[in-house]
């Protein structure tokens, strides 16, 4: 009866439509009204997307490409990793000790004294 258009969902209540009702409305701001354009107008296609081109020189002589490195002699961004030059070996332990568990080591209590009588 709903997709018939005999009932109509309101706040979770099937009611019987009012004829007088309005039509409902769709979601978002309604889209604006058009004025329509006068005949024999030409339409201009829209703006291109992104940032326009800089305007040329004409009178400019022709520029040489540009090196890849700045002035200073340093490539650009940040620098590769250095290779560890460290004492571990690639299974992961250490050269002089033994391997270390996973996580945060547990904390060491001190050794308590026994008290003479």
């Amino acid at each position: 009866m709903r997709q018939s258009g005999e009932l109509v969902l309101i706040k979770n209540n099937y009611m019987k439509p009012d004829p007088n009702a309005p039509p409902k409305r769709g979601r978002g701001r309604p889209p604006k009204p058009k004025t329509p354009l006068p005949p024999g107008s030409v339409v201009s296609p829209p703006r291109p997307r992104g940032r326009p081109p800089k305007p040329r020189d004409p009178f400019a002589p022709p520029s040489t490409p540009k090196a890849k490195t700045p002035s200073s002699g340093r490539p650009r961004g940040r620098p590769p990793k250095k290779a560890k030059t460290s004492p571990i070996l690639n299974t992961g332990v250490a050269v002089g000790g033994e391997s270390r568990g996973r996580g945060r080591p547990p904390k060491v209590k001190p050794a308590v004294a026994a008290v003479g009588c």
